[in-house]
């Protein structure tokens, strides 16, 4: 009896070990036997929980093997942005993707033993015993955990949603994928920089499909092990981001490795905030056309060699100091693609022997204001612009005297330049009504303003003033009458002091009568108003009315936003003195088809003469900067703002003021362009451009008188259709 009551314990004791394998979760006996058919399913299994987690091998982040030249696809950074712009993604890593390449498969091993041993229970409550059947339960636990634990710790899949990335996690992934996109990372890397992010030193999620292990007890020590697996291999978080920014000196420290505009994408995405404009994302809102249309502007060049092309009809501004090249850079080479009319202020003539024979050759007609070259200037008698109808002369000459009387930003006495634009308006009107057409020219207003000197002349000038009938010159003919004479004095030598060019022989020999085809320019005709650098000055009461008045011929119809577009190249705008028409065309030129393009070479330029100089050039839709110094280049750098490094965190500026007044900025264009990233771009010069090269000095051929080269152009407004 004794004899059978010990079997029937032992067959208890048979029974109970069996259902604790069985109901603990440990997989039983059969499941022992099974654990290697087990595991090889495990690990053949692509996916048994949601097809809505991305894995780090998934189809979002694995490009063509044709993506690697660059990104011609651009569906795939489409899908990578998709991807990491929700935050609700998933991110996944097998254990099993990363053995045996990046886990050898005897590591693997040893910490499964070692998770197994730990796990022994029944091992440790009875190794020290002397029952052998205790110590044969405790042995078949622990053979059996040898056998799935390695299975376990392969079949682990971890698990994080990108809503509980930090932001240079994210970054850093999405990095990796650009670079994994553009062949300069591979698989094997791929997986080193995500396995440390996604494990997160334990703080992600983790389950295994292997019975046994999805129990919490189990799931807690299958964690431990994983992560002295991990941290093993790969290190800790940080050394993600390590190896990302090792690869990303390789590729960026190279030219040429990578185009620019896959460049711009890695600079994207390694900065938040300040980043420059990439090539790519410009070409369809600057230039709808790009090279097709006939008024297209180049600004510089991007690092690839392409150009920043702008056709907008909004104006431009460029500040650089002098010797920086923007003439050349910007005005000659654009001059020599530009198939557009266009104004041009030329110092030194130099302008018109690169680019004046071309023009003529292949855009439109050619003209030449040039005093220093009386053979083939043309001609301009501002008074052609006032008309001698009385109804509309005082109009008229208002207008034109603004343009002619050079104002300062704060008169000492704002009386005396009111007065003295009052007596040129004047007399303009009075020679415009009254002058025979022989002495209906500046010549003539200024000899009226030299002669009226004694009170008899005075009397006798306001006389005639008052025979006109015209109300203003009635009423300016009392008020000078009545004014005392010291005051009267002063206004007249204001005038006069003014307006002394005009009776210069140069100015004198080409400005009776008026060859200026101002509409002309609409079809493709070019104006070039030629002065010494050193007479700029003095001949800006000259040059201000051949703009200003040119602005306002092509102005007459009213706005239309379908007219060719005209754009005046205005160098040294400043010293022009102010012109509030250049203000106005800043503001509305966009809707006539005039454009401005202003160039200076410092901004205290145009503040020495603009009330709202900064107003004006915000104004302007580009504003291109070359080689500041030192206070614009402290003030640029706070313009193009600061970055955040998304690797590191750390914040300092796009450009720092040293390096844009340095060398490595001196071949460089700085643009800011309005609803873009600033551009940094490189200046082309025309013998550089293989274009422009071929085009530069081609003979200009025999000048006419009238300033027309080659060409047959009215050589009076009244042929020109323009009545007086």
């Amino acid at each position: 009896m004794g004899d059978a009551a010990v079997i029937i314990g032992f067959m208890l004791v048979l029974f109970g070990l069996g259902l604790y394998f069985y109901v603990g979760g440990l997989g039983g006996i059969i499941g022992s036997l099974s654990a290697n058919r087990t595991i090889e399913s495990a690990r053949r299994r692509e996916h048994v929980h949601s097809t809505a987690a991305v894995r780090a091998d998934s189809l979002s982040s694995q490009p063509p093997a044709s993506a690697g030249a660059g990104f011609s696809r651009p569906d795939i950074l489409a899908a990578i942005d998709k991807k990491y712009s929700n935050d609700l993604t998933p991110i996944e890593i097998r254990v099993a993707d990363l053995v045996p390449g990046l886990i050898s498969r005897v590591s693997l091993e040893r910490m499964g033993i070692a998770m197994a041993d730990e796990l022994a229970t029944f091992k440790k409550i009875y190794n020290n015993k002397d029952d052998g059947m205790d110590r044969l339960i405790g042995d078949t636990q622990e053979s059996y955990l040898r056998k799935i634990a390695a299975g376990a710790l392969e079949d682990a899949v971890l698990t994080r949603t990108l809503t509980d990335f930090k932001d240079n996690e994210r970054a850093v992934l999405r990095l990796t994928e650009i670079l994994h996109a553009l062949g300069e990372v591979s698989a094997r890397e791929r997986m080193e920089i995500f396995a440390p992010i996604v494990w997160n030193e334990g703080k992600c999620l983790v389950r295994s499909d292997v019975p046994g292990f999805r129990s919490g007890d189990r799931l807690e020590a299958l964690r431990e092990r994983l992560g002295k697996l991990l941290l093993g291999h790969f290190g800790e978080t940080v050394a993600s981001a390590e190896r990302l920014q090792a690869r990303l000196r390789a590729v960026l420290a190279q030219p040429g490795r990578v185009g620019e505009g896959d460049r711009a994408v890695l600079e994207r995405y390694l900065f938040a905030g300040a980043r420059w404009l990439a090539p790519d994302s410009s070409a369809s809102s600057l230039a709808p056309q790009g090279t097709n249309s006939r008024t297209v502007l180049r600004l510089g060049a991007f690092e690839d060699g392409g150009d920043l092309l702008y056709d907008l009809p909004q104006s431009l501004t460029t500040i650089g100091m002098p010797g920086s090249g923007k003439s050349q850079t910007q005005v000659a080479r654009n001059l020599l693609h530009y198939r557009g009319g266009a104004v041009v202020v030329d110092l030194k003539g130099e302008l018109f022997d690169m680019t004046g024979g071309w023009r003529h050759a292949e855009v439109g007609p050619v003209q030449c204001f040039a005093p220093d070259r009386p053979e083939i200037s043309a001609t301009f008698n501002p008074l052609d612009w006032v008309r001698g109808d009385p109804i509309y002369a005082w109009d008229d000459a208002e207008r034109l005297a603004d343009l002619l009387v050079v104002k300062t930003k704060e008169a000492k006495d704002p009386y005396w330049e009111q007065r003295g634009l009052s007596l040129v308006t004047t007399a303009l009107s009075y020679t415009a009504i009254a002058a025979p057409p022989e002495q209906r020219n500046m010549s003539h207003v200024l000899n009226q303003l030299y002669a009226i000197s004694e009170d008899e002349d005075r009397q006798k000038w306001a006389a005639a003033l008052a025979e006109t009938g015209v109300e203003q010159l009635r009423l300016e003919a009392k008020a000078f009458r009545d004014m005392p004479q010291n005051q009267r004095e002063g206004v007249f030598e204001n005038a006069r002091t003014q307006l002394r060019v005009w009776i210069s022989p140069a100015i004198k020999a080409i400005s009776h009568t008026s060859s200026i085809n101002t509409l002309g320019l609409r079809t493709g005709a070019t104006l070039y108003l030629c002065v010494r650098d050193e007479d700029l000055e003095r001949y800006a009461t000259v040059l201000r009315p051949l703009i200003g008045l040119s602005m306002r011929d092509l102005m007459f119809g009213g706005p239309d936003r379908e007219a060719p577009v005209v754009t005046f190249f205005i160098d040294e705008a400043p010293r022009l003195g102010r012109m509030d028409i250049l203000e106005s065309m800043i503001d509305i030129g966009r809707g006539y088809g005039l454009r401005v393009w202003l160039l200076a070479q410092n901004i205290g330029q145009f503040r020495e003469r603009y009330k709202n100089a900064d107003g004006m050039i915000g104004n302007c839709m580009v504003r291109c900067y070359m080689n500041p110094d030192e206070e614009d280049a402290q003030r640029l750098s706070r313009l193009l703002n600061e970055r955040e490094g998304l690797l590191d965190g750390r914040r300092k500026a796009l450009v720092e003021p040293w390096q844009l007044s340095g060398p490595e900025y001196a071949d460089k264009i700085i643009a800011f362009i309005a609803k873009n990233h600033p551009a940094r771009l490189t200046k082309v010069m025309p013998q550089d451009d293989l274009v422009c090269s071929g085009r530069i000095g081609w003979p200009l051929g025999q000048a006419e008188k009238d300033g027309v080269l080659l060409t047959i152009l009215p050589t009076s407004r009244s042929q020109a259709g323009v009545q007086n």
